[in-house]
């Protein structure tokens, strides 16, 4: 997989099964790689590709900036709660009978409390009760890079993607919670892809480092991995 944008004199490579970084200094090109990405990259400014095909950003990759609150994507929830009604329908078609009777029946009875009638969609959709459970995989790790670590094992098993990218994990991670997350992406061979401002946290991980400094000058650092 590959990154280019405007800045780049040569497609950055993506790699799998590891992290990839790029380090921009220059806070104004930063911040507008960072505001790409966090748009699903809209605005066509960086262009991702997957075996020289360009990809939609959308579908194909998933941004993660907020560590304190990671929230699963809407097309992640419509998955689960597709394989949940799945599963209930195959695995336990009389309790879901059951489910349905009861919940008829209180909607008669609730009818019966009031002066006027009442109407309600007798064909309930499981998924919409689902949705008023607010289901969502449970992130049980102690410390933030677990709950990370938690976040990308469940959507990459389930809502697969090529690409997941991190912005500024630095500001969040220490040197050696990085490495735990380059040991969990050659674990998973997943493509992880940091986005931040200071190198230093990244190096000797074994990890390819790409930096451009305030003067838009490249330094790539390719290291093998030990």
């Amino acid at each position: 997989m590959k990154l280019m944008f405007e800045e780049l004199s040569n497609p950055l490579r993506i790699e799998n099964d590891n992290i990839t970084v790029l380090c921009v200094e220059n806070k104004a090109i930063l911040q507008k790689i960072a505001n790409e990405l966090m748009s699903n990259c809209e605005n066509d400014y960086l262009i991702f590709s997957y075996r020289n095909n360009p990809i939609k950003y959308k579908n194909d990759c998933l941004t993660v900036f907020n560590y304190f609150s990671l929230e699963f994507p809407s097309a992640f929830i419509k998955k689960l709660y597709s394989g949940i009604c799945n599963l209930i329908n195959v695995e336990m078609p009389e309790m879901l009978s059951n489910l349905h009777s009861n919940i008829l029946e209180v909607l008669q009875q609730i009818n019966t409390l009031y002066d006027f009638e009442l109407t309600y969609d007798c064909d309930f959709e499981l998924a919409s009760l689902l949705k008023m459970q607010s289901l969502t995989p449970d992130l049980s790790g102690e410390s933030m890079i677990e709950k990370l670590i938690d976040y990308l094992s469940v959507i990459s098993k389930y809502d697969a993607k090529k690409c997941y990218v991190l912005l500024l994990p630095s500001n969040y991670f220490s040197k050696y919670e990085i490495k735990e997350l380059r040991n969990f992406a050659c674990l998973k061979k997943l493509r992880i892809f940091i986005l931040d401002i200071t190198a230093e946290i990244y190096k000797n991980l074994s990890v390819p480092l790409t930096i451009i400094d305030n003067d838009l000058c490249e330094i790539v650092d390719t290291p093998q991995i030990l």
